[in-house]
């Protein structure tokens, strides 16, 4: 089963935390999760991150964490 902390955080790169840190912490579990819907939307249609978006296997282990539930 896939995890927040183990799966999902780290392919949070360091400036893209720094970026969004005015809207909320995307290593923040809680901010991360209130937020997914917007977050959710911006990494499918690859805008997020800006320079080129998530390879689709990220994506997959992301739509993956989603559907077990967003363990924390």
């Amino acid at each position: 089963m896939l995890s927040f902390e183990k799966d999902i955080k780290p392919m949070i790169r360091e400036e893209d935390r720094n970026e969004m840190m005015f809207a909320f912490d995307l290593w923040n579990y809680a901010e991360f999760k209130r937020d997914l819907p917007r977050i959710a939307d911006r990494i499918r249609d690859k805008s997020m991150p800006p320079d080129g978006g998530w390879p689709d296997e990220w994506i997959a282990k992301f739509e993956q964490w989603i559907a077990e539930g967003m363990n924390p």
